[in-house]
């Protein structure tokens, strides 16, 4: 029969389908979840009585252990055995944090970041880390035995005998280290590399870029040829595969591939390569009387440039440069996102994560924050909200217009059509925004400010409306 009590109170009542045998104890919380801080195990008073319901036992206490002299001084020494194992263990702790600040000490001194003589330090080092390791093995071997004590008469042989082992392994590791001469060699406070490597990942690394294996020079192609002409030789960037669709360019990729490789994999010279091809340098307008436009609409010849929309770092970077503010520095810590509104550093420096973004390069197609194979561009309404109504644009265009603000509307008409859309105005786009100009100018005038400050502030506008323009967003 069994009887539990919980906080005090009666709440279970079972009776075991078999007689109590001699054994082990254990305890369970099944599905529950509990933290067991002690536990004791003694005899009941001959005299206490079990319950064989819960009713009948609903209002009563838990029995008290019978305490007699020989089980209350088992308890003392028991205690006190504990208490001498808890002072070792204190005493093996000072033992090691003596010898880690030896260690430390040494290690300073063998990399030079203190300037002193390193032989003493180590065999100080050595011979603390020994006197640690001698009392942690005495530690180990008086648990390993009181834990071989505890299970003598256990009828689980197999039990004994894992105990057995351990504390002669114990035994084993104390005389070997009281064995121990103290010299100069002690642990590393780090973990320590090889000093000599296997030449696996150079072997790797030849495999990878050996002339006869010409993949990894047809991908880096593949992405620099994309990065220049806006659409890649080989449409599935992230597959090499023989189950992919044969490239129609397929003499092409293997050829710059092999210029790649002979020029000892110098992706200047691929740039310069692909930049002086008649292939790069043709125009990007449609010709509708192409009979091409008919059977390659999607320009698979590369009879065209491809006309690209600015990807949000690029807007960012041509801004800064276009308004004589970008920070050129090459190099450096990253920068977080937040900054970016106001930095001045390139974009590439700015933390983009993925709970660290900056808002504008998710609205211009920015790169995925996983894999980013090619980019998919986007027109959306939300591009030009961002190019109207961000603070940042505001505030770089205005210092474009202000830069280039001479006291001529048609002059600074001409130069901001040149910096910002890199061409000049036509007639009628000159003759409106001059218009324009000296319509604003009254504006502010009838408001008393001077021709100087009216000026500028025009200038601003007209250069904030030509950033919004598409011939500006737009790589031609």
């Amino acid at each position: 029969m069994v009887n539990a009590w919980v906080n005090g109170q009666f709440r279970l009542v079972v009776k075991l389908p078999i007689p109590r045998r001699d054994g082990r104890l254990g305890i369970s919380t099944y599905q529950a979840t509990a933290e067991f801080l002690g536990f004791s195990f003694s005899a009941l008073d001959p005299a206490a009585s079990l319950f064989t319901n819960l009713e009948s036992g609903k209002n009563s206490t838990p029995p008290q252990a019978v305490i007699t002299r020989e089980s209350l001084l088992s308890t003392i020494a028991g205690l006190k055995d504990e208490l001498a194992l808890t002072e070792q263990d204190l005493g093996v702790l000072a033992l090691e944090s003596r010898s880690l600040a030896s260690r430390v000490a040494a290690e300073r001194a063998r990399y030079g970041l203190d300037k002193v003589d390193v032989a003493p330090l180590r065999k100080t080092a050595a011979a603390d880390q020994l006197r640690h390791e001698i009392a942690a093995a005495e530690l180990a071997v008086k648990r390993a035995e009181r834990k071989l004590a505890a299970a003598t008469g256990n009828n689980n042989s197999k039990t004994t005998q894992a105990l057995k082992t351990t504390a002669d392994q114990a035994r084993k590791t104390l005389d070997q280290k009281r064995a121990t001469k103290p010299g100069t060699k002690y642990k590393p406070l780090g973990k320590q590399f090889p000093r000599q490597s296997t030449g696996r990942r150079t072997a790797l690394a030849r495999w990878i870029t050996s002339p006869a294996n010409p993949l990894t020079a047809r991908v880096a192609v593949n992405h620099i040829w994309t990065r220049h002409f806006g659409q890649p030789l080989v449409d599935s960037m992230f597959d090499f595969g023989t189950r992919t669709q044969q490239p129609d360019h397929l003499e092409l990729l293997d050829h710059l591939a092999t210029e790649f490789i002979a020029s000892g994999w110098s992706m200047k010279k691929l740039h310069r390569m692909i930049v002086l091809s008649r292939a790069y340098q043709r125009e990007s307008k449609i010709d509708v009387t192409d009979p091409a436009e008919t059977t390659d609409p999607d320009n698979r010849l590369f009879r065209r440039v491809q006309v690209r929309q600015m990807e949000g770092e690029i807007l960012r970077d041509s801004l800064l440069s276009l308004s004589g503010q970008l920070d050129a520095t090459i190099g450096g810590m990253v920068l977080p996102s937040a900054e970016a509104e106001n930095g001045l550093r390139r974009t590439i420096y700015y933390r983009y994560a993925r709970d660290d973004k900056f808002k504008m390069l998710q609205t211009f197609d920015a790169a995925g924050v996983e894999e980013c194979y090619r980019r998919h561009e986007t027109v959306v309404p939300q591009q030009s909200l961002a190019l109207a109504n961000s603070r940042m644009v505001q505030s770089l265009s205005g210092a474009i217009g202000q830069r280039l603000s001479v006291p001529s509307h048609s002059a600074f008409v001409t130069a901001a059509f040149e910096t910002i859309l890199g061409r000049g105005p036509s007639s009628t786009e000159r003759s409106i925004t001059i218009e324009a100009c000296d319509k604003l100018a009254g504006q502010l005038a009838s408001q008393g400010l001077g021709p100087v400050e009216v000026r500028t502030r025009v200038h601003r506008h007209v250069a904030h409306v030509l950033v919004m323009h598409n011939d500006f967003l737009i790589i031609r």
